[in-house]
């Protein structure tokens, strides 16, 4: 009984070190890795750290920008858009992923949080952010940031990983 146990021990351990091997995650530093990863169907993820990007000063929530040191959001790639986009005068390459979900505001009410990530071909991208009143479905705030694809070494605002390897 005794080997039986020492058996299953080891096989567990063994199992716990090849799922920790198989679950790293790959860091896409660029556009053209991320439209490729995408369209492999691969699993990525984006993480996007606020205080590494630019509010639009035209927002009218630059009062909570000191409240979002440290804050992060995440966003997996499960459904996107890739197409081309119209920007004054020229065609950009972009990927588009959104969520939406209920969140609770610090002061104790619920909001409806939609979230949009706007990723371009030249690295940039935007992240638009409103809240609204669950019952009036009123917009409450909305914010609008400027970020850049981080290849880890720079301070850029937007990790993006690959899960699937």
């Amino acid at each position: 009984m005794r080997i039986s146990v020492l058996n299953h021990t080891g096989i567990l351990f063994l199992s716990l070190v090849t799922h920790a091997a198989s679950a790293q995650t790959t860091l896409i530093s660029n556009y053209n890795q991320l439209v490729t990863a995408l369209e492999r169907g691969d699993d990525v993820k984006a993480i996007l750290h606020f205080d590494k990007c630019s509010l639009d000063p035209n927002s009218a929530a630059s009062h909570i920008l000191p409240k979002l040191k440290g804050a992060s959001t995440r966003f997996n790639f499960n459904e996107y858009t890739h197409y081309k986009l119209q920007v004054d005068d020229q065609q950009k390459d972009i990927i588009v992923t959104s969520i939406t979900m209920l969140i609770e505001h610090p002061h104790g009410e619920f909001w409806n949080n939609y979230a949009r990530l706007r990723i371009f071909e030249d690295n940039s991208a935007e992240l638009h952010v409103a809240y609204y009143d669950p019952l009036t479905d009123e917009k409450q705030l909305g914010m609008d940031w400027s970020c850049h694809l981080s290849n880890g070494n720079d301070g850029n605002g937007i990790m993006i990983f690959d899960a699937s390897n």
